[in-house]
């Protein structure tokens, strides 16, 4: 069995659909064994080196990265960056510099505002304005 968080170290996956197919081949590696329930825990994304070590030095605090708003929601939208990153603007972050907030679809600079590589897909941003007064 491979559990959800094993397949992508950088994208978020809700359903295995998301993924792959049922019948498709994929490459793993088997990270457990449990001989007493005749179990296996297999894992894809250990297959690469952890993207996470290389992006902290990527999207520093203060950074500034082209990024495309793919959903909205209550409290924010996730921003689809660069090396197939996604990050997370609270709704009072997104505020252009013409007074209206950014919409799905728009791709902007956005400013890292934190980076928390332990917690994964947790990178927080602002959109980057341009004539700050």
């Amino acid at each position: 069995m491979i559990h959800i968080s094993d397949l992508s170290w950088s994208k978020k996956i809700k359903h295995p659909a998301e993924f792959t197919k049922i019948g498709e081949e994929i490459e793993v590696i088997v990270l457990e064994v449990d001989v007493e329930n005749r179990r296996l825990s297999l894992g894809h994304k250990q297959l690469e080196e952890n993207p996470w070590d290389v992006f902290e030095t990527v999207f520093t605090v203060d950074s500034i990265h082209k990024g495309t708003i793919v959903s909205s929601g209550e409290k924010g939208v996730v921003v689809a960056l660069p090396y197939g990153v996604e990050g997370f603007a609270p709704l009072r972050h997104i505020v252009k510099e013409d007074g209206i907030n950014a919409k799905v679809d728009e791709t902007l600079d956005f400013k890292v505002i934190e980076f928390r590589k332990k917690i994964k897909r947790s990178l927080f941003l602002t959109v980057k304005l341009h004539k700050i007064k």
